[in-house]
């Protein structure tokens, strides 16, 4: 059932995604006035064209500087290298190394930790409480051609410094970075979420978080939303950080605004409450729909989920545009058990998004089908049925008005046949 693989710390230090376009080969960068979103929509491995993945292993140097959630990246995406060799996808597809620039591998420098303490004064790079020396190593080393000579893409990720920041130290952080942007305008620096921590949408974290993500959404930048990724199950309909999910998957399944756990890390769920990623696990098939892997203060699928979203962002940076584009790339070219050409259903992003009003959402199906697409609001209950009926194989568009429905984030969900798709679009008013 690989046609749609499903994805399945310490509390200080900021670490952040950006890249350096010195090397020969530059960046193409298929942003085109749009923000570039990594969020829970990005964890549909097959979608990405084998040639958006072999683009990405050509072109990028990446640079990944983190402590232990972040090497839920790192850690999944070997595991998923793995995985994918084992269902007979193009051997080593999803390879990486952090030695060597290899147009077969990923070139991925893995900060770990205190590893490269020469390259990061971990003493100074740490980011909490407003710190600032981060930034300004971050110029050191891209201005050291040396060691970044050829880097064209380089990661930090938060641990838990989101969790405690105010509104201000947010700023710092976002207007930091936006120097960094105009210092160096070849890098792509890619911003990111601080993981979740149990205190649901009313949290500081949330709050926080939409402090970033409107930033970006705003102003046209990159953001790999790992606390959104990490909110949703792989069917992307409920929202677990609604119901005060913490980073290790945990969630208040008893409804009474409370999470309990053992105290562990992660933790095992008390008193009536659940963890969604273990549940989902034992529920399916492990080396067919999930793959067992490291994930600090986590479980397997929440690692399955960074890696898949993981290569997403790198194909975007490599110049793939997306689900909802084909900047030169075929859209109906999928990847799977070596072939390259696998005709799936396929449910594009709306337009426009956000919207007022109207919106057009497009969709192909590779044989006659019955269809329903309808709209979910973020606890997962069905808000409308916008389409149902039969529709042949083929490319439609569905032009459908929402004037009646409330400002919010939704989802839109299409049916068909035992197929299922999942987009998230917004309502403006």
């Amino acid at each position: 059932m690989i046609g749609k693989v499903h994805p399945p710390l310490r509390f200080f230090i900021l670490l952040f995604l950006m890249g350096i376009s010195i090397c020969i080969e530059p960046i193409m960068y298929a942003q085109n006035g749009n923000a570039i979103i990594i969020d829970h929509t990005c964890t549909d491995i097959t979608a990405i064209p084998q040639t958006a993945i072999e683009n990405a292993k050509k072109i990028l140097h990446i640079v990944y500087s983190h402590t232990s959630h972040g090497s839920q990246l790192t850690y999944g995406m070997t595991a998923l290298a793995n995985f994918m060799n084992e269902l007979s996808y193009p051997h080593n597809l999803y390879a990486w190394n952090e030695n060597y620039r290899s147009d077969t591998t990923l070139y991925l420098r893995d900060f770990n930790g205190l590893e490269d303490v020469d390259i990061f004064p971990r003493t100074s790079a740490h980011v909490r409480n407003g710190a600032t020396d981060w930034a300004e190593d971050t110029r050191n080393f891209l201005n050291d051609t040396v060691n970044s000579g050829d880097v064209n893409v380089m990661v930090w990720s938060w641990c838990g410094g989101v969790s405690g920041a105010t509104e201000e130290q947010i700023d710092l952080y976002l207007n930091l970075m936006d120097e960094l942007e105009q210092d160096f305008p070849d890098v792509k620096f890619v911003y990111m979420t601080g993981h979740l921590d149990g205190t649901g949408m009313q949290g500081n974290l949330h709050i926080r978080n939409e402090q970033i993500r409107a930033y970006c959404r705003d102003n046209n930048k990159i953001l790999y939303d790992f606390a959104d990724i990490e909110s949703y199950g792989p069917d992307g309909l409920q929202n677990y950080n609604v119901l005060m999910s913490d980073d290790g998957c945990n969630y208040d399944a008893n409804r009474n605004d409370i999470l309990e756990t053992d105290g562990g890390d992660p933790g095992n769920p008390v008193n009536g409450d659940a963890n969604w990623a273990l549940d989902w696990q034992n529920s399916h098939t492990p080396n067919v729909d999930w793959f067992s892997c490291n994930a600090n203060h986590s479980y397997s699928l929440n690692g399955n989920l960074k890696a898949y979203s993981a290569w997403h962002l790198w194909a975007r940076l490599a110049g793939w545009a997306g689900n909802g584009g084909t900047n030169g790339i075929n859209e109906q070219e999928r990847i799977g058990n070596g072939s390259s050409i696998v005709n799936t259903m396929k449910l594009y992003q709306n337009y426009p998004n956000p919207f007022i009003d109207n919106t057009n959402v497009e969709y192909f199906l590779p044989e006659n089908s019955d269809v329903e697409i309808s709209l979910y609001d973020m606890l997962g209950k069905k808000i409308k049925v916008l389409f149902k009926g039969c529709r042949e194989a083929g490319d439609h568009t569905l032009e459908t008005s929402m004037s009646n429905i409330a400002a919010g984030t939704y989802y839109y969900r299409l049916e068909a046949g035992n197929n299922r798709e999942i987009r998230k679009c917004i309502i403006i008013k």
